[in-house]
């Protein structure tokens, strides 16, 4: 029954979206580590499903509407109805990998989005320091620490801005720093500025069986470290040197170690369409950030992004002047329309503005919900 439920929800899907490769059956034993993935069922458990070639929308990147649900929700919904996914504990939650000396690429396995951040964990000789932090729905301290990434010395928690995909876990850290224009939202708990947008579909399996995507929100965290443009945050051997890069958010930074020729770029730059349609996001700022990053990519070999793959510095001169030679009058246009749009959106999941409450709760398309 659940197999055959299951397989017609998949099947309507594929014929109305096509381009998919879907599997059935018990799940292997590879888990799904692809922000493209629709639902990831654990090793014996039936049905793993794959999807490719999903588009990535403004407020969902798992966004195949089916019958006024994604299918993620669907087809999950049925499975854990009937205890065939188990929840997500906090040594499921994470996966950590070398990608270079020093440096640990961590994510959380669970977030089927696009959104899902990039956790780098850099060591240093005499400190630790872990940039970005993700959703902070499972305890990534308490990972870090079982896995022998941090823990010997102290460890420094750097936003690269205060997104809550960036943002969320810095709760977690006795030790927090974040560019000062966004040290205030961080304190606060200001969730329209840390644009907080999770659905419950993109938590499969989900932490707890009562957890619930709407009830999510960024902590407010106390900054212990306040940085500015020209900062550098000492390692031992090695030194992250800060940038302030606004345009994506208003406190954006990125983190240059000129020894090793490397940069941790945040959400100014990765593989991907870049934002700047969102609060306190601004194309003007943007288009300068990218002209300075300009500068700085002959002196970069290997660009650690806030999204998706690691990419080459040359790869990295290519995208900024991509991007600045998009930023004209008409991108900017769409841009500030857009922004209107999720702002709207934002309001009225984040906050008690009643008009955008009313927008968002009475919406007839249901599409950011």
């Amino acid at each position: 029954m659940v197999q055959s439920l299951v397989e017609f929800l998949i099947l309507v899907a594929a014929k109305r979206v096509g381009k998919h490769n879907l599997t059935s059956g018990l799940a292997d034993d590879t888990p799904s580590q692809k922000v493209n993935s629709l639902i990831f069922v654990l090793p014996g458990y039936l049905w793993h499903v794959r999807a490719i070639h999903v588009p990535v929308l403004i407020t969902r990147q798992c966004s195949f509407i089916l019958s006024g649900e994604s299918i993620p929700s669907q087809c999950s919904r049925e499975l854990m109805r009937r205890d065939l996914v188990t929840m997500a504990t906090d040594d499921q939650w994470f996966s950590a990998r070398q990608v270079a000396e020093g440096v640990h690429l961590v994510r959380e396995r669970f977030y089927h989005s696009g959104n899902q951040a990039n956790i780098w964990v850099v060591q240093g000789t005499e400190q630790d320091v872990v940039v970005d932090t993700g959703l902070g729905i499972q305890n990534l301290r308490g990972f870090l620490e079982e896995q022998e990434l941090i823990g010997n010395k102290p460890t420094l928690a750097v936003a690269t801005h205060v997104h809550f995909d960036h943002s969320g876990g810095l709760y977690q850290f006795p030790e927090v720093a974040i560019h000062k224009n966004e040290v205030e939202a961080l304190e606060n708990g200001n969730n329209y500025e840390t644009v907080t947008f999770v659905s419950d579909s993109e938590i499969v399996p989900p932490p707890t069986r009562k957890w619930k995507a709407s009830n999510y929100r960024v902590r407010a965290t106390k900054v212990t470290r306040v940085l500015e443009e020209g900062d550098v945050i000492n390692l031992g051997d090695r030194r992250l040197q800060v940038l302030h890069v606004p345009g994506h958010s208003r406190g954006s930074i990125v983190l240059h170690d000129q020894v090793n020729r490397q940069l941790f770029s945040g959400d100014t730059v990765y593989m991907g369409s870049l934002i700047d349609w969102l609060p306190y996001s601004c194309v003007s700022d943007y288009v300068q950030s990218c002209r300075r990053l300009q500068t700085l990519a002959p002196d970069i070999d290997t660009v650690f992004p806030g999204h998706f793959e690691t990419f080459s510095g040359q790869l990295l001169e290519n995208m900024l002047t991509d991007y600045i030679n998009s930023a004209g009058v008409f991108h900017r246009a769409t841009a500030g329309v857009i922004g209107v749009l999720s702002g709207v959106v934002l309001r009225g999941r984040n906050t008690n503005n009643i008009p955008a409450k009313c927008c968002f709760y009475g919406c007839c398309c249901h599409c950011c919900v």
